[in-house]
């Protein structure tokens, strides 16, 4: 939103997982943003091939696009419930 949260841009899937859940999951996303930096973090259980765990992506334009997310949790045990500050 570019408004105060009157309007919003359509919606975009920062990453496409494939993880299909047949229930509610109990780990939702976190965001943060530092001027244009829009910072997302989430659990996936993903299919394909790829490891489940949490996963982190940084849009450098406020949000219009996403790189592919770099897994963030490996080594870590249980890791599913994503959490993110900003300090400035």
């Amino acid at each position: 939103s570019a408004d105060g949260g009157k309007t919003f841009a359509p919606a975009i899937n920062a990453a496409r997982d494939n993880w299909v859940v047949s229930g509610c999951p109990h780990s939702g996303p976190v965001m943060a943003a530092v001027g244009e930096t829009v910072h997302l973090s989430w659990y996936s259980e993903a299919t394909g091939g790829k490891t489940m765990g949490v996963r982190w992506s940084a849009s450098p334009d406020a949000g219009r696009t996403f790189p592919a997310p770099q897994i963030i949790s490996r080594g870590t045990l249980d890791a599913n419930h994503p959490w993110m500050a900003v300090s400035l």
